[in-house]
Protein backbone atom coordinates (compact mmCIF):
# COMPACT_ATOMS: atom_id res chain seq x y z
CA UNK A 1 0.00 0.00 0.00
CA UNK A 2 0.80 3.42 -1.05
CA UNK A 3 2.03 5.08 2.33
CA UNK A 4 0.49 8.79 1.03
CA UNK A 5 -2.60 7.38 1.68
CA UNK A 6 -2.83 8.20 5.72
CA UNK A 7 -4.95 5.68 8.51
CA UNK A 8 -9.08 6.48 8.56
CA UNK A 9 -9.53 7.20 4.27
CA UNK A 10 -11.91 5.84 2.59
CA UNK A 11 -10.42 5.31 -0.90
CA UNK A 12 -11.78 3.94 -4.49
CA UNK A 13 -10.14 0.61 -5.28
CA UNK A 14 -10.40 -1.86 -8.38
CA UNK A 15 -11.59 -5.04 -6.76
CA UNK A 16 -11.13 -8.54 -8.62
CA UNK A 17 -12.07 -8.53 -12.49
CA UNK A 18 -15.20 -5.85 -11.81
CA UNK A 19 -15.07 -3.19 -14.68
CA UNK A 20 -17.02 -1.01 -11.62
CA UNK A 21 -14.29 0.41 -8.47
CA UNK A 22 -16.06 0.07 -5.32
CA UNK A 23 -15.13 2.09 -1.82
CA UNK A 24 -12.28 0.42 0.50
CA UNK A 25 -11.09 2.05 4.04
CA UNK A 26 -7.87 2.48 5.17
CA UNK A 27 -7.29 0.63 8.51
CA UNK A 28 -3.59 0.18 8.75
CA UNK A 29 -0.46 0.63 7.08
CA UNK A 30 2.04 -1.73 6.24
CA UNK A 31 4.77 -1.02 3.62
CA UNK A 32 5.55 -4.84 2.38
CA UNK A 33 2.36 -7.62 2.13
CA UNK A 34 2.29 -11.03 0.54
CA UNK A 35 -0.41 -10.64 -1.65
CA UNK A 36 -0.36 -8.94 -5.32
CA UNK A 37 -1.90 -5.39 -4.40
CA UNK A 38 -2.99 -2.87 -7.07
CA UNK A 39 -3.32 0.89 -6.69
CA UNK A 40 -6.25 3.01 -5.05
CA UNK A 41 -7.67 4.64 -7.60
CA UNK A 42 -8.58 7.68 -6.00
CA UNK A 43 -8.98 9.56 -1.92
CA UNK A 44 -12.59 9.83 -1.37
CA UNK A 45 -12.72 11.80 2.02
CA UNK A 46 -11.43 10.62 5.95
CA UNK A 47 -13.93 9.74 7.28
CA UNK A 48 -13.21 7.79 11.03
CA UNK A 49 -9.97 7.86 13.63
CA UNK A 50 -8.62 5.14 15.15
CA UNK A 51 -11.71 5.13 18.16
CA UNK A 52 -14.16 4.87 15.45
CA UNK A 53 -12.21 1.98 14.13
CA UNK A 54 -12.54 0.62 17.36
CA UNK A 55 -15.84 0.65 18.14
CA UNK A 56 -16.60 -0.33 14.21
CA UNK A 57 -14.22 -3.53 15.13
CA UNK A 58 -16.65 -4.20 18.32
CA UNK A 59 -19.46 -3.96 16.17
CA UNK A 60 -18.24 -6.39 14.03
CA UNK A 61 -17.03 -9.03 16.75
CA UNK A 62 -20.70 -8.27 18.80
CA UNK A 63 -22.81 -8.54 16.05
CA UNK A 64 -21.38 -10.94 13.81
CA UNK A 65 -21.12 -8.35 10.33
CA UNK A 66 -18.11 -7.42 7.94
CA UNK A 67 -15.67 -4.88 9.76
CA UNK A 68 -16.28 -2.74 6.24
CA UNK A 69 -20.38 -2.95 7.12
CA UNK A 70 -19.46 -1.95 10.60
CA UNK A 71 -17.74 0.60 9.11
CA UNK A 72 -20.11 2.09 6.67
CA UNK A 73 -22.18 2.87 10.48
CA UNK A 74 -19.93 5.08 11.24
CA UNK A 75 -20.21 7.38 7.68
CA UNK A 76 -23.11 9.80 6.95
CA UNK A 77 -24.53 8.68 4.02
CA UNK A 78 -24.01 11.19 0.87
CA UNK A 79 -21.08 12.37 2.89
CA UNK A 80 -17.80 13.35 1.25
CA UNK A 81 -16.27 14.54 3.82
CA UNK A 82 -16.27 14.91 7.95
CA UNK A 83 -16.23 18.43 9.12
CA UNK A 84 -15.79 18.76 12.81
CA UNK A 85 -17.76 22.06 13.09
CA UNK A 86 -20.78 23.06 13.44
CA UNK A 87 -22.42 25.60 11.53
CA UNK A 88 -25.40 28.00 12.38
CA UNK A 89 -28.46 29.27 9.92
CA UNK A 90 -31.57 30.89 10.88
CA UNK A 91 -34.84 29.42 11.04
CA UNK A 92 -38.44 29.85 12.20
CA UNK A 93 -38.38 28.82 15.90
CA UNK A 94 -42.06 27.81 17.47
CA UNK A 95 -42.74 28.45 21.63
CA UNK A 96 -45.91 28.44 23.32
CA UNK A 97 -47.60 31.41 24.12
CA UNK A 98 -47.52 32.46 28.00
CA UNK A 99 -51.23 33.74 27.32
CA UNK A 100 -52.31 30.49 25.05
CA UNK A 101 -55.76 29.03 26.37
CA UNK A 102 -56.33 25.26 25.86
CA UNK A 103 -60.10 25.49 26.32
CA UNK A 104 -59.85 27.46 23.02
CA UNK A 105 -58.67 25.10 20.72
CA UNK A 106 -60.83 23.81 17.76
CA UNK A 107 -59.43 20.31 16.38
CA UNK A 108 -57.39 17.48 17.85
CA UNK A 109 -54.19 19.20 15.37
CA UNK A 110 -54.12 22.02 17.25
CA UNK A 111 -54.20 20.50 20.46
CA UNK A 112 -51.64 18.70 19.25
CA UNK A 113 -49.46 21.09 18.63
CA UNK A 114 -49.84 23.06 22.08
CA UNK A 115 -49.41 19.26 23.81
CA UNK A 116 -45.78 19.19 22.01
CA UNK A 117 -44.50 22.46 23.12
CA UNK A 118 -45.60 22.05 26.81
CA UNK A 119 -43.29 19.08 26.90
CA UNK A 120 -40.51 20.46 24.56
CA UNK A 121 -40.54 24.40 24.75
CA UNK A 122 -39.22 25.98 22.22
CA UNK A 123 -38.26 23.94 18.28
CA UNK A 124 -37.75 24.51 14.85
CA UNK A 125 -40.92 24.77 12.64
CA UNK A 126 -39.94 22.38 9.84
CA UNK A 127 -39.23 19.97 12.95
CA UNK A 128 -42.80 20.13 14.65
CA UNK A 129 -44.49 19.73 11.03
CA UNK A 130 -42.19 16.83 10.35
CA UNK A 131 -43.38 15.09 13.94
CA UNK A 132 -46.77 16.01 14.06
CA UNK A 133 -47.92 16.26 10.17
CA UNK A 134 -49.28 19.27 10.53
CA UNK A 135 -49.83 21.91 8.23
CA UNK A 136 -49.01 25.91 7.92
CA UNK A 137 -52.85 27.00 8.19
CA UNK A 138 -52.76 24.74 11.50
CA UNK A 139 -49.78 27.39 12.78
CA UNK A 140 -50.83 30.00 10.99
CA UNK A 141 -54.52 29.97 12.76
CA UNK A 142 -52.50 29.55 16.26
CA UNK A 143 -49.99 32.12 15.91
CA UNK A 144 -53.52 34.47 14.48
CA UNK A 145 -55.05 32.95 17.97
CA UNK A 146 -51.96 34.62 20.30
CA UNK A 147 -51.69 30.32 21.12
CA UNK A 148 -47.75 30.18 19.66
CA UNK A 149 -45.02 32.89 18.74
CA UNK A 150 -43.05 32.06 15.57
CA UNK A 151 -40.20 33.94 15.39
CA UNK A 152 -36.66 33.78 13.34
CA UNK A 153 -33.91 32.86 15.41
CA UNK A 154 -30.13 31.21 14.58
CA UNK A 155 -30.28 28.06 15.16
CA UNK A 156 -27.62 25.26 15.29
CA UNK A 157 -27.41 21.81 13.24
CA UNK A 158 -26.08 20.35 16.60
CA UNK A 159 -27.98 19.78 18.57
CA UNK A 160 -31.31 18.85 16.00
CA UNK A 161 -33.41 21.21 17.67
CA UNK A 162 -33.12 24.80 18.92
CA UNK A 163 -32.75 25.44 22.25
CA UNK A 164 -32.43 28.11 24.88
CA UNK A 165 -32.11 25.80 28.18
CA UNK A 166 -30.82 26.75 31.70
CA UNK A 167 -28.20 24.67 33.18
CA UNK A 168 -29.75 21.76 35.34
CA UNK A 169 -27.55 20.40 38.32
CA UNK A 170 -27.78 16.38 39.50
CA UNK A 171 -30.73 16.59 42.00
CA UNK A 172 -30.53 14.49 45.35
CA UNK A 173 -31.37 11.27 45.35
CA UNK A 174 -34.13 9.62 47.21
CA UNK A 175 -33.05 6.63 49.04
CA UNK A 176 -34.30 4.11 46.48
CA UNK A 177 -32.84 5.80 44.02
CA UNK A 178 -29.12 5.90 45.41
CA UNK A 179 -29.56 2.46 46.04
CA UNK A 180 -30.10 1.82 42.48
CA UNK A 181 -27.64 3.93 41.51
CA UNK A 182 -25.39 2.76 43.72
CA UNK A 183 -25.88 -0.91 43.10
CA UNK A 184 -24.88 -0.33 39.40
CA UNK A 185 -21.34 -0.80 38.47
CA UNK A 186 -20.15 1.15 35.59
CA UNK A 187 -17.03 -0.72 34.33
CA UNK A 188 -16.79 -3.91 32.37
CA UNK A 189 -19.71 -5.29 30.52
CA UNK A 190 -22.71 -5.75 32.88
CA UNK A 191 -26.82 -5.59 32.28
CA UNK A 192 -29.17 -3.85 34.18
CA UNK A 193 -32.83 -3.39 34.59
CA UNK A 194 -34.17 -0.24 36.29
CA UNK A 195 -37.99 -1.13 36.97
CA UNK A 196 -40.21 1.91 38.09
CA UNK A 197 -43.40 3.24 37.17
CA UNK A 198 -43.68 6.63 34.99
CA UNK A 199 -42.28 9.40 37.26
CA UNK A 200 -40.59 7.54 39.77
CA UNK A 201 -37.27 8.92 38.86
CA UNK A 202 -35.60 6.57 36.77
CA UNK A 203 -34.59 9.41 34.02
CA UNK A 204 -32.52 11.20 36.61
CA UNK A 205 -30.62 7.86 37.84
CA UNK A 206 -29.94 7.47 34.20
CA UNK A 207 -28.36 11.03 33.89
CA UNK A 208 -26.48 10.50 37.11
CA UNK A 209 -25.30 7.17 35.53
CA UNK A 210 -24.47 8.81 32.78
CA UNK A 211 -22.38 11.61 34.39
CA UNK A 212 -20.37 9.24 36.12
CA UNK A 213 -19.28 7.06 33.42
CA UNK A 214 -18.50 10.58 31.38
CA UNK A 215 -16.28 11.56 34.23
CA UNK A 216 -14.53 8.32 34.38
CA UNK A 217 -13.43 9.06 30.31
CA UNK A 218 -15.84 7.01 28.62
CA UNK A 219 -18.85 7.67 26.78
CA UNK A 220 -22.33 6.87 26.54
CA UNK A 221 -25.49 5.60 24.23
CA UNK A 222 -28.69 6.35 24.91
CA UNK A 223 -31.34 4.63 22.84
CA UNK A 224 -35.13 5.93 23.18
CA UNK A 225 -37.60 3.45 22.16
CA UNK A 226 -39.55 5.49 19.86
CA UNK A 227 -38.83 8.36 17.76
CA UNK A 228 -41.42 10.78 19.39
CA UNK A 229 -39.73 11.14 22.19
CA UNK A 230 -37.03 12.63 20.92
CA UNK A 231 -37.52 15.85 21.99
CA UNK A 232 -38.75 15.64 25.36
CA UNK A 233 -35.34 13.63 25.78
CA UNK A 234 -32.89 16.34 24.18
CA UNK A 235 -34.53 18.59 26.43
CA UNK A 236 -33.21 16.50 29.44
CA UNK A 237 -29.59 15.71 28.55
CA UNK A 238 -29.16 19.17 26.76
CA UNK A 239 -29.91 20.83 30.29
CA UNK A 240 -27.62 18.81 32.20
CA UNK A 241 -24.84 18.22 29.84
CA UNK A 242 -25.05 20.59 27.19
CA UNK A 243 -23.65 20.76 23.61
CA UNK A 244 -22.01 17.54 23.76
CA UNK A 245 -25.10 15.76 23.21
CA UNK A 246 -25.54 14.25 19.18
CA UNK A 247 -28.71 13.59 17.99
CA UNK A 248 -29.28 10.87 15.51
CA UNK A 249 -32.62 9.15 14.54
CA UNK A 250 -33.90 8.13 10.77
CA UNK A 251 -36.47 11.60 10.77
CA UNK A 252 -33.27 13.61 10.24
CA UNK A 253 -32.39 14.58 6.77
CA UNK A 254 -28.81 13.98 5.10
CA UNK A 255 -27.79 17.54 6.16
CA UNK A 256 -28.25 17.16 9.56
CA UNK A 257 -26.55 13.86 9.81
CA UNK A 258 -23.24 15.00 9.09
Amino acid sequence: MDLKYPFGMRVLVPFGSRKIPEAGYVVGIKETSEYQCKSIIKVIDTVFDKEKLNLAKWISKKYFCTLADSLRLLVPPGTSTVVNRVKTKTESVICLSPDYHEETLKNDKQKRVIRFLKDNQSVSKKLLQEFLGVSDSVLKTLEKNGQIIVQKEEISRNPLFHKNLKKTNPLVLTEEQRHTFESIDIKGYHKYLIHGVTGSGKTEVYLQLIEKVLDSGKNALVLVPEISLTPQMTDRFLSRFGNVVAILHSGLSLRRKV
